[in-house]
């Protein structure tokens, strides 16, 4: 990876390891090793990894940006209603910010590396699995996040609805053998998340620049 990729200008960082047993011993030695590998080829570069098991894991010592995989109002399974799901996206946010603030974490950026909800293109119960779901769970992680102090940044999962396996949990978590966590759907037609988040990114974009014009007019 590092030496096919190494002088690609779209390369901030190194990501390796995708929710990885970082929570255990031989996840630690594991990670190490890789974590040296990896700097001895590029030192220019900060390494990552995505971890899935929060404030369990015990290798975020070792790299230099810590990377949280996180489903909130999605994964966590709670038996209220699936309005109230949404609820649960920035408290669960807020707590893992709180765990990366940790004094041997403080000096270490944080993101969220992935996060969202599933949507059958064409649903508009407003409910889990339909387009406004998904589209406003992503919007209320995106704008919280775009505001924090301490996130440096977020991976929405994910760009497009792609086939996965088709096990028997998949019935439940799984529809027709599919990961429909796309903003688009597998023949790239947009959900209602694919205009939301992107006018949420124009908002802020505009709203930093009228920031910019208004500190340059003071310090005129």
């Amino acid at each position: 990876m590092v030496r096919s990729s190494i002088n690609h200008p779209c390369v901030i960082m190194w990501g390796f390891l995708n929710e990885c047993a970082s929570d255990t011993q031989e996840g630690h030695e594991c990670i190490e090793q890789l974590c040296k590998t990896i700097r001895a080829l590029d030192p220019s570069r900060p390494i990552t990894f995505a971890s899935n098991r929060q404030q369990a894991d015990i290798c975020l010592d070792l790299v230099d940006i810590i990377s949280i995989n996180t489903y909130p109002g999605w994964y966590d399974y709670l038996k209220d209603e699936e309005s109230e799901g949404l609820g649960r996206v920035v408290p669960k946010i807020q707590e893992l910010e709180e765990f990366a603030s940790k004094p041997e974490y403080i000096d270490k950026p944080f993101i969220i590396a992935e996060i969202g909800a599933a949507a059958i293109i064409g649903d508009h119960s407003g409910v889990q699995w339909s387009e406004e779901y998904q589209a406003d769970l992503l919007e209320i992680a995106t704008r919280y996040i775009l505001k924090s102090p301490r996130a440096a940044g977020v991976a929405m999962w994910q760009f497009c609805n792609a086939k996965t396996y088709n096990r028997i949990f998949a019935v439940i978590d799984r529809p027709r053998g599919y990961n429909n966590k796309g903003a688009v759907d597998e023949f790239r037609r947009p959900k209602l998340s694919w205009k939301r988040i992107a006018d949420v990114l124009k908002e802020n974009a505009e709203e930093k620049q009228g920031l910019n014009r208004l500190a340059d007019a003071l310090k005129g």
